[in-house]
């Protein structure tokens, strides 16, 4: 979505239930949630662009019975300048 001619948006969700089949847990290295908001500034006139992204990662379930842990968020910022 553009919020300008030189502001772009994202957002971004996905759901996952991955099972075995006759299991009832997620499968190991799988997460249950992803959400990514994006933001992406090209200047018309300006040399230079700007990239920033936020991914928030669900619950992952690892090996070892009844531990559940989740992934921090992460933040990406990548930028560029024109000569």
């Amino acid at each position: 979505m553009s919020f300008t001619a030189s502001l772009r948006g994202s957002l971004g969700y996905t759901s996952t239930e991955a099972q075995f089949e006759r299991g009832s847990e997620q499968i190991q290295d799988i997460p249950k949630s992803l959400t990514k908001l994006g933001l992406d500034y090209v200047g018309r006139n300006a040399p230079f662009e700007v990239s920033v992204s936020l991914v928030k990662t669900g619950d992952l379930y690892v090996a070892y019975p009844y531990r559940n842990l989740g992934m921090p968020q992460t933040l990406h910022v990548t930028y560029a300048y024109r000569f």
